[in-house]
Parts: C-alpha cells; sequence; structure tokens
C-alpha cells in the first residue's frame, strides 16, 4: 500500500510539472513582492539598531512589514491573476501560500512566548526556520516545474539556514538575513517573471503565426 502511496505521489507529481511545462509560472511577482518588504524590512532594522534604536522599535517595524505585505498582496494577486493559470500553477500557489502561514504562525508564537515569559530567545531560530522553509519551497516549484536553477536556489535556502546560525546574537543578523530573502525570494522571482514573459511572447507570436 505504501509503494502504490508513492507511485501515486509520484504520478501526480509528473502531472504537475507537465502542466508547469506548457504555461509560465506566476509565482514571481508574488516572491518579488515578499522579497522586497521583507528583505528590505530587515535591511532596514538593522540601520534602526546601528542608529540606537533597538527593542520595541524592530519589533513594531516587522509588525508593520506585515501590514505592507498585507495591504500590497490583493495588488499583486490582481496582477498575476491576468497571467495564464494551470493545476500546476494553482498547487505552487497553494504550497507557498502555507509556507507564508507556517512563518506567520511561529511569527505570532515567538511574539507570544516573549510576551508571556520574556523568551526572546523564541526568536534565536526564527531566520534558519524561514529560510528552510524557503529551501522546501523552491524543492517543490523546481520539481514541480522542472526548471532546474530552482534546484540551486533551494540548496541556497537550505544553506543559509544553517549559515546563518553563528549571527544569532550579532546585529548584522539582519543584514545577512535581508540578503538572503532577496536572494532566495526577490531574485529568482524576478527571474521567473522575466521568463514568463519571455515564454508569454513565444505563445503569441506562435499563435499569431
Amino acid at each position: 500500500m505504501a509503494y502504490d502511496s508513492i507511485q501515486d505521489d509520484l504520478a501526480f507529481m509528473r502531472s504537475m510539472a507537465e502542466a508547469g511545462q506548457r504555461v509560465p509560472l506566476s509565482a514571481g511577482p508574488y516572491l518579488v513582492f515578499g522579497g522586497l518588504v521583507f528583505g528590505g524590512t530587515s535591511l532596514l532594522c538593522y540601520a534602526l539598531f546601528a542608529a540606537g534604536m533597538g527593542g520595541n522599535t524592530l519589533l513594531w517595524t516587522w509588525i508593520a512589514s506585515l501590514i505592507v505585505f498585507g495591504a500590497g498582496f490583493p495588488l499583486v494577486h490582481r496582477a498575476a491573476k491576468t497571467q495564464p493559470q494551470s493545476r500546476a500553477n494553482d498547487t505552487l500557489g497553494m504550497v507557498w501560500t502555507a509556507i507564508g502561514w507556517v512563518i506567520f504562525a511561529c511569527f505570532l508564537a515567538a511574539l507570544a512566548s516573549q510576551y508571556f515569559y520574556g523568551a526572546a530567545d523564541a526568536w534565536a531560530l526564527f531566520p534558519s526556520l524561514v529560510l528552510a522553509l524557503y529551501g522546501a519551497g523552491w524543492v517543490v516549484t523546481a520539481r514541480v516545474s522542472r526548471i532546474m536553477w530552482l534546484n540551486s536556489v533551494a540548496v541556497g535556502g537550505f544553506a543559509m539556514a544553517v549559515l546563518i546560525v553563528p549571527f544569532e546574537r550579532h546585529a548584522f543578523l539582519f543584514v545577512i538575513y535581508g540578503l538572503a530573502i532577496l536572494l532566495l525570494s526577490a531574485l529568482p522571482g524576478w527571474q521567473l517573471m522575466r521568463e514568463a514573459r519571455r515564454d508569454g511572447s513565444r505563445g503569441h507570436g506562435a499563435h499569431c503565426g
């Protein structure tokens, strides 16, 4: 039974991959937007800390970034919906949405831990958690789309989740984490947008021909 289940899962993934090959991925705008908001927020936090503003100022800065993301998301979603949709895009949309909710839930859990127990250590592994989740998201995206360079992005996410640990007690963590988010979200998202536009132009040209 377990073998049959694995075979069914592999068949499902193959069907997603075939669908992903026919229609450009539409995840790019979401990843660019999220990467710019949260990567930029982390870099801003470093600047605030260097200016002598820490503690609650940094926390409210992150909360403000969540508000900005929530306010801008419908606009990004509306723009992305104009692109051709597919079963693969729908599946990847659910995957990345689930990752976002996991990160948000862990953020609230760490916030609650700090509030009730004064346990700032609850934030210690949060950057590693986020980067590892990005790695997992790119593994699925690469498998579904069969875009091979995305595997390198996935490896980068997992590697950074570990490499960032020595900086957990240092303010420079904000710089490393911010750059990691930009490199693991905004940059590959921008490249996916470029490829989607290129593939869309080719498809339109072939259709006109």
